[in-house]
């Protein structure tokens, strides 16, 4: 256990004498927004020691500051002195993260976290009715960054967070969440692999954050990260958004593509783009072409290898890539030299979607399928798809012994390019091409119907 000394906290006791911590007397302290200021200086203090060579003890330190000054605010501590803790000690953490002096221990500030944290949640609990729209985003987006579920220290809780925020969205307008909180709360559940036991509750916050684009104050209104935000996060939880809220962002998204500084990154619009084509969203053409077009605008530096991947397999699966885009979004990468060894070719999941893209744009004229090829291989080699889980294999075998009753020719569990086909029926001459079956189309798109049976 650390002691009080080895935390820099002084700590009294006497009858005369005000209790201190790190300077602070609680005396001084007679409004709630006191209480809040001084969470605020102490994680000031603490970033210093979180940067500095002794990480571990600065954010130890923050804990037990934060403890004392729970258990002495008593009705000055509210749910946005607590909102403010949980928050801070997010942003501590990211900083400690940054700085290779932190390794964490089994008994380092790593171990202490979900102690502290429990106990934070713990006192906020009874709360939850007065919890504002801010903090409910803020408290989401913070223990998502700090990896801990709400649900697994209060059962229930996450849920009861999420369903505060729809509360919201129906409240009086002052008291409503704004396009930012709406959007870092999605990215919260989606970032814990938190599924909203009320899916309604998605389309709400969706429906809200698509008003929010009318709204008459335009500092109310998304900006692109937002949007980006919203839509990854609905991808994540694969939730699509109701058709109008849908139509809505992504015309609005587009609008800010072409407003001088309010422009989407590269990141925001690979995003996007990704989450349409996991939803498999009904996206119109001068929307797919404007992201892309802002995507292909960008210096090649204010984007990365991963950003172009995800764009070129998206506009596939929305089967709105066309050779020409495809060509652009190829030039954007940095081609290899044929010589270069293949550990400097792209990462895995990249080449998988390029080459998924690339098998998505057949069949092509014979010098245009050789460029692409050419450009395509450049970059690497196309990979082999995951070995399969149990249970597709077991839905293989059951398809297979079903075709062998059938008296069909075919050859079993066999890869194509980058996904797994459970079997090939042979055809009986060459003027029939072979034909394909796949039970399990997560990782095979069915873009255009002739493909499909």
């Amino acid at each position: 256990m650390v002691s009080t000394s080895q935390l820099q906290c002084s700590l009294s006791h006497g009858k005369d004498e005000p209790l201190v911590v790190q300077g602070f007397r609680f005396q001084d302290m007679h409004r709630p927004a006191h209480v809040t200021a001084r969470i605020k200086e102490q994680q000031r203090m603490a970033l210093a020691g979180v940067r500095g060579r002794q990480p571990d003890q600065a954010l130890l330190g923050f804990y037990a500051s934060m403890e004392h000054l729970c258990s002495v605010a008593g009705p000055l501590l509210n749910y946005i002195s607590l909102s403010a803790i949980i928050t801070a000690t997010a942003q501590l953490w990211t900083s400690a993260q940054a700085n290779s002096s932190f390794k964490p221990s089994a008994k380092s500030a790593a171990f202490e976290l979900k102690r502290f944290y429990c106990s934070i949640i713990l006192q906020l609990k009874p709360m939850l009715p007065d919890v504002g729209a801010q903090s409910v985003s803020n408290i989401l987006w913070s223990s998502a960054k700090l990896g801990l579920n709400p649900d697994a220290f209060v059962p229930g809780m996450t849920d009861a967070l999420a369903a505060k925020l729809l509360q919201l969205t129906k409240d009086e307008a002052r008291r409503q969440p704004s396009a930012q909180s709406c959007a870092n709360s999605l990215w919260a559940l989606a970032s814990l692999g938190h599924e909203s036991a009320d899916k309604a509750l998605i389309n709400a916050v969706c429906n809200h954050f698509a008003r929010l684009i009318k709204h008459h104050d335009d500092n109310r209104r998304p900006n692109a990260q937002d949007c980006a935000n919203l839509m990854w996060a609905l991808g994540e939880l694969n939730h699509a958004p109701p058709d109008g809220a849908a139509s809505a962002i992504l015309e609005w998204f587009t609008r800010l593509c072409k407003l001088p500084g309010q422009e989407p990154t590269a990141q925001e619009l690979s995003n996007t783009l990704y989450a349409c084509a996991v939803l498999r969203l009904q996206v119109k053409g001068h929307v797919s072409l404007a992201l892309v077009d802002g995507l292909l605008s960008l210096d090649r530096a204010h984007g990365n290898e991963q950003n172009y991947c995800n764009a070129a397999w998206s506009l596939a699966v929305l089967d709105m890539l066309s050779v020409e885009i495809f060509s652009s979004i190829l030039e954007q990468l940095q081609p290899l030299p044929v010589a270069e060894p293949a550990h400097d070719a792209l990462p895995r999941q990249g080449l998988r979607q390029l080459y998924q893209a690339l098998d998505f744009l057949q069949p092509l004229a014979t010098a245009a399928a050789q460029q692409l090829q050419g450009m395509v291989t450049r970059l690497g080699p196309r990979p082999l798809p995951d070995e399969r889980p149990a249970a597709d294999l077991s839905t293989t075998k059951h398809l297979c012994a079903a075709l062998e009753r059938l008296g069909l020719a075919f050859i079993a569990n066999v890869p194509l390019s980058g996904y797994w086909a459970d079997a090939v029926l042979q055809p009986q001459d060459d003027s029939v091409a072979p034909v394909v079956l796949v039970t399990d189309d997560s990782d095979f798109i069915t873009n255009k119907d002739t493909r499909c049976v």
